[in-house]
């Protein structure tokens, strides 16, 4: 019987796994509508692979139809959540715009429910179980139900490739085609290896090995969390680290790492308690998961919807001081003598939660926790087996995997912190550059301030971007590419009328950040490369603005990876753009000033001061040079009839 429990096994890891992937898709997006059906469908992976998991190991034919029963719920409604998913991803709503579509859509899930579940009325014949070395195997009867849920299986499975293959060719996005191309593949491959692991080898071939279909619909599913978190469904790859030192996005972190925590440590009593040590009877080691998994969904509630932090603080401490005892006095008849190190996890996320209740909450439980044991089991011989390994093991990796989240926190911060303060000291050294500077300096200041910022930041180019006084035209006067500046003389003006994506972005006056410029449709793709070069992997546009008037655009680029600037990189990069805006107002105020003092307004020509200053400059040079000069004065008759008319 080793062979079957390790399928147990095996079974068991896919309903971590599942879960895992489905709670952490809704936890970092959980407005999305995919998102919640997307947990639906990892839950219903859930429940099917904890079914098998436990009908493959059954003592005796009862009790694996009654769990194969139960694995029903999950593969009958899993083909209609994937499908609802699917429809839900490609933005194909009006497939299910009015309530009987929705009927419609889960209508074979439902009949599947009735007939191969807890109501064998319909279906007198709901599986052919036999008993092998490897396990209980069902051997497909091929009835008109075993057709049915055939054709339900596969047609909700083409239907959906179908669905992502219009969604891959309808859409101008690059990363969309690769999203999409991922998913198909995974489909695919999903629908070939379950018709020939379902409906040929046991079938057509002497052999009988298990259903492997958990483990095979874990492909798509693996897939489109993959294809999530790489280009973009989640968003996790903007994801930065900006806010402080444990504010509300850490601790919301902690809190589910410990829900995580809770459902992975269910999983593991069933494997640990049932499947490797044997001796115990199935009904507590059930309840006792459950309470688990309640606990988990609880904290995530609470954090979700609780709004007062001293009453959520309440709340945890309560689940604290009753998790605590009940996980470690479960197993007092052993005399806790594994399960008393989960008190040290518990101890780390109370660091991460930064509440003195809480904090007080946990010792005050440990210290009794531990006393109780000791009056309860002062003295007991205990024997090791591989269930104690299994669970130090377990307690360990969390262990590990929790304290590793709360030492990067402090990490992080504090080489934010210091990131901070040199970001900080280069913006008022760049500050103090401009200040004063005039016309004839502002070039080589401006080169110097983008070589800073591209090598503060490892950009790969930083440019200067402005407008000409219509706003019709941009030009790239100042830019740093390859550890040197570019001439100004060979800037290119560049007509924005050509660049209908472009000209709307610029007039905005928006910050703009392009993580991957595959993202963006096809024709503003075109413009962006064809501004900036294909070689762009990310950009960030920051406006040039200064009383509410833009004068042009600081671009920062990155050549050789995907990058996302953090909001401390935005917020000292806006006061450097607002110090070179200024700079420019003064300057262009300068020029303005000058003009008005040596030309006249209406003609543009030079006015009698500025005709002054250069004669006396004149005279000076002419008497340096023993030359001699002369001055031509015209006069023009009724010239002031002209100009009283103008």
């Amino acid at each position: 019987m080793v062979v079957p429990y390790a399928f147990s096994i095996a079974f068991s890891l896919i309903c971590i796994v599942s879960l895992y992937l489905g709670v952490y898709t809704l936890y970092m997006n959980p407005k999305s509508a995919a998102n919640r059906i997307f947990l639906a469908l990892t839950i219903a992976l859930f429940i099917w692979s904890f079914g098998f998991a436990m009908a493959i190991s059954a003592e005796d034919m009862s009790t694996c139809l009654f769990w194969r029963r139960f694995a029903a719920i999950g593969w009958g409604t899993f083909f209609a959540a994937l499908l609802h998913f699917v429809i839900t991803l490609t933005g194909r709503h009006r497939l299910l715009d009015r309530w009987w579509k929705y009927v419609l859509l889960y209508l074979p899930a439902a009949v599947c429910l009735s007939v191969f579940t807890y109501i064998p009325g319909l279906n007198t014949q709901q599986f052919r179980l036999e008993q092998t070395p490897l396990g209980w195997v069902n051997v497909s009867i091929k009835n008109h139900w075993d057709w049915f849920f055939i054709a339900y299986y596969a047609g909700y499975t083409a239907f959906g490739i179908y669905l992502i293959w219009k969604w891959r060719k309808s859409e101008s996005s690059r990363n969309v085609k690769k999203q999409a191309g991922i998913i198909i593949r995974a489909f695919l491959a999903a629908l070939v290896l379950g018709g020939f692991t379902e409906s040929v080898v046991n079938n057509v071939f002497s052999v009988r090995i298990p259903q492997m279909a958990p483990i095979i619909m874990l492909i798509p599913v693996a897939a489109v969390s993959y294809a999530m978190q790489k280009y973009g469904f989640l968003d996790t790859r903007r994801n930065m680290a900006d806010s402080l030192l444990f504010s509300e996005q850490i601790r919301k972190t902690v809190v589910h790492y410990l829900a995580t925590f809770l459902l992975v440590s269910s999983i593991l009593n069933v494997v640990g308690m049932y499947f490797i040590y044997r001796a115990t009877r199935l009904a507590p080691v059930l309840v006792f998961s459950s309470f688990l998994i309640l606990a988990g969904f609880i904290f995530e509630l609470v954090e979700k919807f609780g709004k007062n932090h001293r009453h959520k603080d309440l709340v945890y401490a309560v689940l604290f001081f009753v998790i605590i005892p009940a996980l470690t006095l479960n197993y007092i008849k052993y005399a806790s003598v594994t399960i008393w190190a989960h008190t040290f996890i518990f101890l780390i996320i109370s660091i991460g939660m930064v509440s003195r209740i809480i904090q007080v909450s946990i010792a005050a439980s440990v210290i009794l926790t531990h006393l109780a044991v000791f009056f309860m089991r002062p003295a007991h011989v205990v024997q090791l087996d591989a269930s104690d390994h299994v669970g130090r093991i377990a307690l360990s990796s969390m262990g590990i995997w929790i304290s590793l989240f709360i030492m990067n926190v402090f990490r992080s911060k504090l080489m934010e912190n210091a990131y901070q303060i040199s970001f900080q000291e280069l913006v008022a050294d760049i500050s103090a550059q401009y200040v004063g500077v005039a016309e004839e300096g502002f070039e080589v200041v401006t080169n110097k301030t983008l070589c800073r910022i591209s090598e503060f930041l490892l950009a790969d180019g930083a440019f200067i971007y402005l407008f000409d006084d219509k706003k019709e035209k941009i030009t790239c006067l100042y830019s740093w590419t390859s550890g040197q500046a570019s001439p100004e003389e060979n800037a290119e003006e560049t007509d924005l009328a050509e660049y209908p994506y472009l000209r709307h972005m610029f007039l905005s006056a928006d910050s703009l950040e392009i993580f991957d410029p595959d993202d963006l449709p096809e024709d503003e793709y075109n413009e962006m490369t064809q501004l900036m070069g294909r070689q762009v992997k990310s950009l960030l546009m920051l406006p040039i603005e200064y009383n509410n008037n833009v004068y042009g655009y600081l671009m920062l680029q990155s050549a050789t990876r995907k990058r996302a600037w953090s909001t401390i990189d935005k917020n000292n990069l806006m006061l450097i753009t607002s110090v070179i805006a200024g700079t420019i107002a003064r300057i262009n105020q300068e020029k303005q000033i000058n003009f008005m003092a040596y030309y006249d307004t209406l003609t543009r020509l030079p006015n009698r001061t500025l005709f002054r200053d250069r004669l006396n400059q004149a005279v000076l040079l002419a008497e340096r040079k023993c030359d001699i000069i002369a001055v031509i004065f015209m006069d023009l008759d009724s010239f002031k009839n002209v100009n009283d008319t103008l």
